[in-house]
């Protein structure tokens, strides 16, 4: 999922407006402005589901991003 967040972030010229901050296990936390955390939201989000289905072949799972100011809040 890092790696399509990444591109994405590459792709749409974002480099320094999305960072990646974080990855543990199954979350991945991402400072944004607020005017781009509901695009930055989608696109993790899409990105997780993407990843999940490249390597999880008979198992669909689900994924949900939440934007906050904190990371408890966005939890």
């Amino acid at each position: 999922a890092l790696c399509y967040i990444f591109e994405w972030i590459i792709d749409n010229d974002l480099m320094w407006q999305v960072l990646m901050c974080n990855a543990v296990h199954d979350e991945t936390v991402c400072e944004t402005s607020d005017i781009l955390a509901p695009l930055v939201r989608d696109m993790v989000e899409e990105s997780m589901l993407k990843a999940g289905d490249y390597y999880l072949k008979t198992l669909k799972i689900k994924a949900d991003a939440n934007v906050g100011q904190t990371w408890y809040e966005a939890k």
